[in-house]
């Protein structure tokens, strides 16, 4: 991640745990990344688009991602925190805790990126 990258693509698969059902589980996305900061856009859990910017923390293969994001329905910039493991330079596994504004419930994504 801290390489320049002029564009990158990817595709996260999630499972939301705790949240309910009726959330988007595909996730494209298109971003930005250069010195271990970040802008992008995604299909977010809502099936909306989020714009974010974030700044990855990384050990080894380990990563933390901090950043905002916008796109959710209860809130216009929502923080944003996720960590995981790099599995190889294109795969990466994640957790992120998520919060459905409707029904009060806190919960967890658990998902895989892939990007090129």
């Amino acid at each position: 991640m801290g390489t320049p990258k002029v564009i990158e693509l990817c595709l996260a698969v999630s499972m939301h745990i705790g949240l309910g059902d009726g959330w988007n589980e595909r996730h494209p996305c298109i971003r930005y990344t250069e010195n271990n900061w970040t802008i992008g856009a995604f299909l977010n859990s809502e099936n909306t688009v989020s714009a974010y910017g974030s700044y990855t923390l990384e050990w080894d293969e380990r990563f933390l991602e901090i950043g905002l994001a916008t796109g959710y329905s209860g809130a216009d910039v929502a923080p944003m925190i996720r960590a995981g493991i790099n599995i190889n330079q294109n795969v990466r596994a994640f957790i992120v805790p998520g919060y459905d504004f409707i029904n009060k419930r806190g919960g967890l994504v658990l998902g895989v990126e892939f990007s090129n």
